[in-house]
């Protein structure tokens, strides 16, 4: 709490008045740039860059005030400090791609300790197939222990409450075999996949970490084909071959750009599904079903769309995200709308699998239109129903 409440008055050292300069050959070594005048650069005119095969080069005014440099988009391939002292030229690389141990501080993602620097610039050098942000600030060490529990509080929240809910529909599978929770833990590990990535928890494991966004890209995969199975499964008594379809569709299109994605690049896939309309195409296939769902009055589409919507609303800015409207934070709104979706995903499986029991507990008749059961039969049934 006391963090919190210096981090209130102590000023944000923001490091917004950097240069840059585009390597588009990437032909520029350390020792070249460190020698360039500041004709050479330019200033930022806005923090997104979007993919880029160009090596971007920051020279940024070192402040007194700040410890720690924080280079924000965690999700990025190469970030590489240099500087120059009485020794020469120094580097110390950063991004995902650099094994954790070789990291300047391995606790957090992309976070530079430049207090014993005394160079009056520091540069940054930029490279990734992952979309670019060119977004960071200086910190004080109040500051930094601040980031480091938002951060720690983010991670435990989602990733928490996220694998809670898988726990919880996986004792139901266990218990009722119901293929239907079989679908929605296989939609559940996709979103553990994807929202693990996007927080950067994978950048932080020495043997996964080059593999960060391509877990990125992965757990799209298993969330998009558990989403159309169990919404295939759970509107199967509308017998709609619309619905059917659609979610045939949209696992066919959802397995097509992550093979084709990851066979060009770790990034690719996103790639097709911000810039090349798949992810519209594929919310227009939910909705889709949503619609016919409702139309035929189903008892569960209203609670669906709800959920539905607020992930697509999650997704829209994602894709804000990749296209550079909303910044850099925009990703994270579906971390969220996926906890959301999930819990309200849960609440209608919750309903459907006490309907189902209670059926199965009432013979059609009613009880009295059979002869009743001996008295310890009958006790057996009120135990097992009311176990349900």
């Amino acid at each position: 709490m006391l963090l919190v409440l210096l981090a209130l008055v102590a000023p944000v050292v923001f490091a917004n008045d950097f240069l840059i300069f585009e390597d588009q050959q990437g032909r520029f070594s350390p020792a070249e740039m460190l020698a360039q005048s500041d004709d050479a650069f330019k200033k930022l005119d806005s923090h997104f860059v979007g993919y880029s095969a160009s090596t971007w080069w920051l020279k940024i005014p070192r402040s007194d005030a700040g410890k720690y440099l924080h280079f924000k988009e965690t999700n990025t391939t190469h970030v590489d400090l240099f500087y120059s002292d009485s020794s020469g030229i120094r580097v110390v690389e950063n991004g995902y791609s650099v094994p954790v141990s070789e990291r300047n501080i391995a606790a957090l993602p992309l976070v530079f300790d430049i207090s014993k620097i005394e160079s009056q610039w520091i540069y940054l050098r930029v490279k990734s197939t992952y979309v670019i942000y060119l977004d960071l600030e200086q910190l004080n060490e109040t500051q930094f222990q601040v980031l480091t529990m938002k951060r720690s509080a983010l991670v435990g929240l989602a990733f928490g409450a996220l694998m809670l809910l898988s726990l919880y529909n996986a004792m139901l599978w266990i218990n009722t075999r119901d293929r239907i929770y079989g679908y929605y833990l296989v939609y559940s590990f996709g979103t553990v996949i994807y929202t693990s990535a996007m927080l950067g928890l994978f950048t932080l494991s020495e043997s996964l970490s080059h593999l960060s966004v391509a877990f990125y890209v992965f757990g799209g995969l298993p969330t998009y084909i558990g989403g159309f199975l169990l919404m295939r499964e759970l509107f199967a008594s509308l017998r709609s071959r619309v619905i059917e379809r659609c979610a045939n569709a949209g696992i066919w299109i959802a397995t097509a750009t992550v093979a084709v994605g990851l066979a060009v690049s770790d990034a690719f896939g996103l790639k097709l599904y911000a810039h090349y309309g798949i992810g519209f195409v594929e919310a227009g296939l939910l909705i889709t079903i949503l619609v016919i769902a409702w139309r035929a009055d189903h008892p569960y589409a209203r609670p669906m769309a709800l959920g539905w919507m607020i992930w697509i609303a999650g997704t829209i800015f994602l894709m804000g995200h990749f296209l550079g409207f909303g910044g850099f934070e925009a990703k994270y709104v579906i971390v969220f709308a996926s906890l959301a979706e999930g819990v309200i995903f849960s609440i209608v499986l919750a309903v459907r699998h006490k309907k189902k029991w209670s059926k199965m507990c009432l013979p059609r008749g009613g009880y009295h239109s059979r002869p009743k059961p001996n008295s310890r039969l009958r006790g057996n049934m009120r135990r097992s129903c009311r176990s349900w």
